[in-house]
C-alpha cells in the first residue's frame, strides 16, 4: 500500500491498522494478519508495537493481565501435548511454533524487546523499588519463556 497520500488513503490505513491491532489482541498470528491485509509480518509487528506504546498505563495493565492468563492457559494445555508420544511430530511442530509466536508477543507486551533509553533520570528510592519490581517480573517471565523453549527444543530433538 505504501505511504498514504490522500485523506481517503490515510483513513483506509488507519482503519486497517485498527483492525490489525484488534486481530492481534484476539490472538490471531501475525502471519495470518499479514496475508489477510497484504503486508509483511514485520509491518504487523510495527503496527502492534505502536499500538502498545500508545495504550494508557491502565489499559496496558489490563491487557497484560489478560495476556498472562491466556498464556498460562495455553501453556498448561499445549505443553502436555508436546510431551505426549502419541501426538504426531507435525502437530508438535505447529504447537511449538504457536507457543513461540505467543512468547514473542508476550515479550513485546512486557517490553522485553524495547530499545534502550537514552535520557537522564533522577534516581530515588521509589524509582529503584519500582525498577526492581519491574525487573523481577521481567526476569521471571524470561526464565519461564527460556524454560519452555528449552523443553520444546528437547522434545523436538526427541522427535527427530
Amino acid at each position: 500500500m505504501g505511504n498514504p497520500r490522500t485523506p481517503g488513503q490515510r483513513l483506509e490505513h488507519a482503519q486497517r491498522d485498527e483492525e490489525i491491532v484488534r486481530l492481534r489482541a484476539d490472538g490471531v498470528p501475525p502471519r495470518d494478519i499479514a496475508a489477510r491485509y497484504g503486508v509483511t509480518e514485520s509491518r504487523v509487528s510495527q503496527i502492534w508495537t505502536k499500538a502498545l506504546r500508545s495504550m494508557p498505563a491502565r489499559g496496558l495493565d489490563e491487557r497484560k493481565a489478560e495476556a498472562e492468563q491466556f498464556y498460562e492457559t495455553m501453556i498448561s494445555t499445549l505443553v502436555p501435548l508436546l510431551r505426549d508420544p502419541s501426538v504426531p511430530a507435525g502437530t508438535k511442530a505447529k504447537i511449538s511454533d504457536s507457543i513461540n509466536k505467543w512468547s514473542v508477543s508476550r515479550a513485546e507486551l512486557w517490553g522485553l524487546n524495547a530499545a534502550k533509553r537514552r535520557e537522564v533520570e533522577i534516581i530515588t528510592a521509589s524509582t529503584i523499588d519500582k525498577a526492581i519490581n519491574e525487573l523481577t517480573g521481567e526476569i521471571e517471565a524470561k526464565a519461564q519463556h527460556d524454560q519452555i523453549m528449552a523443553e520444546l527444543a528437547e522434545l523436538d530433538r526427541r522427535d527427530h
